[in-house]
């Protein structure tokens, strides 16, 4: 095991070379395919990229990260989701506002959690107030991805409109090749198909709680409160 970035033990948000920066209340990390590491903070989004840390913004307050195929930061913060790029450049994706429209509601509790993006740059957040996920094209094109909105928290499994979704718990997403979203936080790991579809695998782990998820080779991982599990996807 090896340092990155920081000091053990010393908060702060000093930029610069790796050894020498300083973080505060990291809450997420993602990769990107240039070899960087945006990391969300609870205040402040910051790059690390050939052994330098950078502060690409100094305010925004993000929960959760993913990196889109051209290298910017998707970030959720403050019930907003939102594009950064590498300089700065900040573009809202999904608003309350717009949900609301979506689903024929004056007004909606928006409150995006997890997110991932699939190799078409579409980005796919969880929403823990209106219980569902949504897609949000690389056009900027936002639409219901799984579940029911606004539908009683539930665990059935099938299409926009019949699934449901629980989020009894923090809930993490993670996307494979195939753009098969997994989303924690159900009680169990679901898994969401590429044309929307819930389903509840059997992937070996009982009925154990799982926390943050990925995958990564074929492989999905999950987080437990004492241990990594991995599973075999086919």
């Amino acid at each position: 095991m090896s340092t990155i970035a920081g000091k053990s033990g010393v908060a702060g948000g000093a930029d610069g070379a790796a050894a020498s920066a300083t973080f505060n209340s990291p809450r997420a990390i993602a990769a990107g395919k240039d070899g960087s590491l945006w990391v969300a903070q609870a205040t402040g989004l910051r790059r690390i990229l050939n052994g330098t840390v950078s502060t690409v913004d100094p305010a925004i307050s993000a929960t959760n990260v993913a990196v889109d195929p051209d290298g910017n930061a998707i970030v959720v913060s403050n019930g907003l989701v939102q594009r950064v790029t590498p300089l700065g450049a900040k573009t809202v994706l999904a608003t309350a506002a717009q949900v609301a429209t979506l689903v024929g509601q004056p007004t909606v509790n928006f409150a995006p959690q997890a997110v991932a993006v699939n190799a078409a740059g579409d980005v796919f957040v969880s929403d823990t107030g209106t219980v569902a996920v949504y897609r949000i094209t690389k056009a900027g094109v936002l639409s219901v991805f799984a579940g029911t909105p606004l539908n009683e928290k539930g665990d059935v499994d099938g299409p926009v409109g019949t699934g449901t979704l629980g989020f009894y718990e923090v809930e993490y997403m993670t996307i494979d090749e195939a753009g098969n979203l997994y989303l924690s936080g159900q009680g169990s790991v679901r898994k969401i198909s590429p044309a929307g579809v819930l389903s509840t695998p059997d992937y070996g782990w009982g009925k154990t709680v799982i926390g943050a998820v990925a995958y990564s080779g074929g492989k999905l991982y999950g987080m437990t409160r004492y241990a990594l599990l991995q599973s075999y996807l086919p």
